[in-house]
């Protein structure tokens, strides 16, 4: 079991389906589409491999999501009778209310799906676009870097991005512009 801070523990843990539930926080509405594609991946390896968060409950035996209910909703659609989360436990009651929230705003950050064709249409902005355009998107691309994004053209795929400006450099941009433009 890892410690952030000696008042709180975290650690993967596997739970039943039956001791999860979903916070009001995180009923929001999902995309069936990434929901049933994520399904068919758990009906074959019946387990799941991206961990949701979750934190311990005053209830015995329950736990709240703070992230991941797409992952929680295609297991329970793949009938799955377990489900791996990184749980955070806080030993004083005190702390959990902040712990919980600084959880819930960072986890928010690894919530968006990218398909095959948001990176298509990723590759193409950035093969495409005039410098100013690309500056004008507000991906992070700025008047610095944008005439050496046109100068090293042509990408045809992600990795050659990457190598020209660095592996989380792209990746924060596709990510900033598959936010931007769902």
């Amino acid at each position: 079991m890892g410690k952030i801070r000696d008042s709180i523990k975290t650690q993967p843990y596997l739970l039943s389906m039956g001791q999860i539930e979903i916070g009001e926080e995180n009923s929001n509405a999902s995309n069936n589409k990434v929901i049933s594609k994520i399904s068919e991946n758990l009906k074959d390896t019946q387990v799941n491999f991206v961990l949701p968060v979750a934190y311990v409950t005053e209830q015995d035996d329950k736990y709240r999501l703070l992230s991941g209910e797409d992952i929680f909703e295609a297991a329970k659609l793949a009938g799955l009778k377990e489900l791996w989360v990184f749980l955070i436990s806080p030993s004083k009651p005190t702390e959990s209310k902040k712990v919980f929230e600084q959880v819930r705003t960072l986890s928010k950050l690894n919530e968006i799906t990218i398909e095959p064709k948001d990176i298509d249409d990723f590759l193409t902005l950035l093969n495409t676009k005039t410098i100013s355009e690309l500056c004008s998107f507000k991906i992070g691309i700025g008047p610095k870097t944008a005439p050496k994004v046109v100068e090293n053209r042509s990408y045809s795929s992600l990795s050659e991005a990457q190598e020209n400006f660095g592996l989380k450099r792209v990746l924060r941009w596709l990510k900033t512009y598959k936010q931007k433009h769902q």
